[in-house]
């Protein structure tokens, strides 16, 4: 890159040197007679032009390409406005003109002045709306918009959440994992917090975006779009879905503000749920008893998956794995909870035997 950069100022310094001495030499020799003394001039303007050149180069590679395009559509905006500015000037003072009444002088003022508020209205709302700009530039998405794909933000909760890591370990979602930077600039400034258990939960975080990051066929982007006006990185995040067309990965939807419904929002819940084992009525499972039940001689046991087994008839089993069969499946906002009786002999003379009418209060817990 450097080897580029020098051979473009080399070729600059060498075309400036050629036209300035030869505008000082044949075109407007100051120094008649002296041709070199003329040349030496050319030399000298082409130096001074040549540095200024290159100190302009040296600002404007500090300045973030974003930034740069950002004023230049600013000036092409303010330039346009100020044109606009002045006919709208022309129109409602033609008649002025045309009658002598006012001289040219006074009329180029305000025209002048005019074209300066134009470009100057047109560079502060470009940079005072370079992000919303920014993203709308339909060649930025170019590539995105064509294959009708959509990255996918990540918000806090989900870092938070202990199943993310083993969720994008999978490869669903390699290529399409978006990090907002104002998230990570966020929790680094919060990791300073007086409290402790703040500081560890944030420390926690930070490690599972490292986690992230070195998972090579993740592909994990970050995005360097901030909003200055937003101070909440949720408003932040639900803005920048917005603005980019991108789904939101989230660990729990009903804790999104439901107003944002023109975001498609990706729960880790609702995930894990729709992948958990369906049972059905009659369907026999092995399952092992862990704790009584709330109800007499009833047990509770748990899948591998963590959904809760009420087994009727099961608590005189505690520790045992036994045969049950399903009676049904009730979804609950805690997740699902699959009914089924103990395979014991004699069931039917046994007084505490499920009753399909009868109604049960399970815990929980």
């Amino acid at each position: 890159m450097n080897f580029y950069i020098n051979f473009a100022r080399t070729i600059t310094a060498s075309i400036a040197a050629v036209f300035i001495t030869l505008f000082f030499v044949i075109i407007h020799p100051l120094f008649d007679g002296s041709p070199l003394l003329n040349i030496g001039m050319g030399l000298l303007f082409s130096s001074v032009f040549a540095i200024s050149v290159f100190g302009l180069d040296f600002l404007f590679r500090r300045c973030h390409i974003k930034i740069f395009n950002t004023l230049v559509l600013g000036l092409f905006i303010g330039i346009f406005a100020g044109k606009a500015f002045c006919s709208i000037f022309d129109t409602l003072f033609g008649f002025a003109i045309q009658a002598d009444s006012l001289p040219l002088a006074l009329m180029a003022f305000p025209k002048i002045c005019l074209y300066l508020l134009g470009i100057h209205l047109g560079v502060v709302i470009t940079l005072a709306y370079q992000e919303e700009l920014h993203i709308s530039i339909p060649f930025v998405r170019f590539n995105e918009v064509l294959q009708g794909r959509k990255d996918i933000i990540i918000d806090e909760s989900a870092l938070a959440d202990p199943r993310i890591l083993d969720f994008l370990s999978t490869g669903i979602l390699n290529d399409k994992l978006m990090l907002p930077s104002f998230l990570v600039k966020s929790l680094q400034e919060r990791i300073n917090s007086s409290e402790d258990h703040i500081a560890s939960n944030i420390k926690k975080l930070l490690a599972i975006i490292d986690k992230l990051k070195s998972m090579k066929n993740l592909n994990l982007k970050e995005n360097e779009t901030d909003f200055n006006d937003l101070s909440d990185v949720k408003k932040k995040t639900l803005r920048l879905a917005k603005l980019t067309k991108s789904n939101l990965l989230v660990s729990d939807c009903s804790k999104i503000e439901s107003e944002e419904s023109d975001v498609e929002i990706l729960s880790l819940s609702k995930i894990t749920n729709s992948l958990k084992n369906v049972m059905t009525a009659g369907e026999n499972i092995e399952i092992k008893v862990q704790r009584y039940g709330k109800e007499p001689k009833q047990g509770v046991g748990y899948l591998d998956d963590g959904t809760m087994v009420v087994i009727n008839n099961g608590g005189n089993f505690i520790g045992e794995v036994i045969d049950t069969q399903v009676i049904s499946v009730k979804q609950t906002s805690a997740g699902r909870i699959i009914f089924t009786n103990a395979l014991v002999e004699d069931e039917e003379d046994d007084e505490y035997a499920y009753q399909p009418n009868s109604s049960y209060q399970h815990n929980h817990e």
